[in-house]
Formats: structure tokens, C-alpha cells, sequence
């Protein structure tokens, strides 16, 4: 009789004991140490850590852009970062990409980095394409992003280290629709010249203010886009056209172009027109 009697006293304790002992590990137990970057770790590996953990959308392009340059943390952001391979500097030319799409503006920065610019690529976001920059509605959420856009951007341009040269910004896609609003009301410092890479935003009347703060820039442009590629840019270069014709504006230069490999003569030509090389 006494293995059943243990086997009784067994399965009535049991319970007993369990709780007794998941007490002991919810008070008695230590926390799980925080991550803690490692003392080894680049400051660009870590730089970059803090760009993930800043904003989870952007992890994903962590291979393109940490590959393709010098990782530069500048401000709370991270940036590409690649120096002029001349013996001299320039200027810093600003490179601001459209949503997935840093890879485009690649090549265009390793050719400034030809002819004598240090450039940074601003890490581009979702919001830039899903919020309309002119839209009434949902102005809350517009305007956290463009007070955001605007300090990142005046982060790099007051932090970026070496002031002299020249200050090129470079803005394709959507960008162009951020930046030329806050250019417009001056709340960004200006550039000494603006180009446009296939500027648009899919929305008329978006594209339409566009063309109105383009025309009315004090600095010169140049206007590049791919031509009957799809009909938002090519409606969007000719609201642009049409401004500046209205406008007069003499420091504008748009050229059509068959492949993006184009850019870089044009751009180089375009410099050599302002007298900067």
C-alpha cells in the first residue's frame, strides 16, 4: 500500500510546488542584461545600428546603402558618405532619393566625386511618397514629416564638417516636391544650385506647385528627367516648362534624357556652364 500512497502525495504536491517555484522566478530571478553595442564595433557598424533601431521601415535597406559608401553619422541620423577623389574640394553636394531608391543616385555621386565633391545621401522615407506635401487633408501627420524632413536636412547642412565650396543639392522623385516647398519659404537654407533627377509626385496639383516654386527660385536648376518613361514625368517636366517660360527664368536649364546613364556629362557640362569648374 505504500507506493500508492506516494504516488497520491506526489500528484497533490505537484501543483503546489510549481507555483511556489514560478514565484520564485518572477521576484527572485535577475532581469536579462540590456544589448549593449559592442567596444569593438565601427562607429559606422553602430552608426547604423542606431538608424535601424530609429525607425524599423528603413531596416531593410541597410545592405544597399551601408555597401555602397562610408556609413557618416551626422546629427541622430545616418548618412552615405563619399569624398571628393581629387586633390582639391569643391563643395559638398546633398543627394536626396526618392523612396527605394538611393541605388539610383549612385552613380551620379561617384561622378561629383570626379570632379572634386564631397557627397552625402540623405537615407530616404516611406512617408515622403504616401503623404501628399500640398494635400489639406491629414495635415497633422504632413506637417510632423515636413518639420522632420526640415531638420534632418539643416542637420546635414551645418554639420557635415568642411563649410567651404559650393552647396549642391541633388533631389529626384518625391523629394523634389519636399524640398522646393521648403525652399519656398525659406525655412531651409538655400543652395547655390538645385538639380532635379526625375522630379515628380504623383498628383496634379502637387506637381503644379512644383513647376511654381521651381520658376520662382533665385538659384540656377537643372532639370533632368527621363523622357516617355511614365506620363507623371513627363506631365510633371511640362508643368515645370511652362511655369518657367511664364516666369522668365534664365538660370534653368531642362534636359530630356533616353538612359540615366546621361547624367553625369550633363551635369559635368552644367557645372562647367556655371563657371564652378
Amino acid at each position: 500500500m505504500r507506493l500508492p500512497s506516494l504516488l497520491l502525495c506526489l500528484l497533490l504536491c505537484a501543483p503546489l510546488l510549481a507555483a511556489e517555484t514560478g514565484a520564485g522566478a518572477g521576484t527572485g530571478s535577475a532581469p536579462a542584461p540590456e544589448a549593449t553595442p559592442s567596444e569593438s564595433a565601427t562607429p559606422e557598424a553602430n552608426a547604423a545600428s542606431a538608424a535601424d533601431s530609429s525607425d524599423s521601415d528603413l531596416y531593410w535597406q541597410s545592405q544597399d546603402w551601408q555597401d555602397a559608401g562610408q556609413a557618416k553619422q551626422v546629427g541622430d541620423q545616418v548618412t552615405l558618405l563619399h569624398k571628393s577623389n581629387q586633390g582639391y574640394r569643391l563643395g559638398l553636394a546633398l543627394l536626396l532619393p526618392d523612396w527605394q531608391q538611393v541605388a539610383d543616385l549612385l552613380p551620379l555621386s561617384r561622378s561629383l566625386n570626379d570632379q572634386g565633391f564631397d557627397t552625402l545621401i540623405m537615407l530616404p522615407s516611406p512617408h515622403q511618397l504616401a503623404l501628399d506635401p500640398n494635400d489639406e487633408k491629414d495635415q497633422p501627420a504632413i506637417e510632423a514629416f515636413r518639420e522632420l524632413w526640415q531638420r534632418k536636412l539643416t542637420s546635414l547642412q551645418e554639420n557635415s564638417g568642411d563649410s567651404s565650396g559650393y552647396q549642391l543639392i541633388i533631389a529626384a522623385g518625391s523629394s523634389a516636391a519636399w524640398l522646393s516647398g521648403l525652399l519656398s519659404t525659406e525655412t531651409l537654407a538655400p543652395p547655390d544650385a538645385l538639380v532635379l533627377v526625375d522630379a515628380f509626385y504623383p498628383a496634379q496639383d502637387a506637381n503644379e506647385i512644383l513647376a511654381h516654386e521651381i520658376a520662382s527660385a533665385p538659384f540656377p536648376v537643372l532639370d533632368l528627367y527621363r523622357e516617355h518613361q511614365v506620363s507623371w514625368l513627363d506631365l510633371a517636366a511640362k508643368a515645370r516648362r511652362l511655369e518657367v517660360e511664364r516666369n522668365s527664368k534664365l538660370d534653368w536649364r531642362q534636359i530630356p534624357l533616353n538612359d540615366p546613364d546621361e547624367r553625369d556629362d550633363q551635369l559635368a557640362g552644367w557645372l562647367r556652364h556655371l563657371g564652378w569648374k
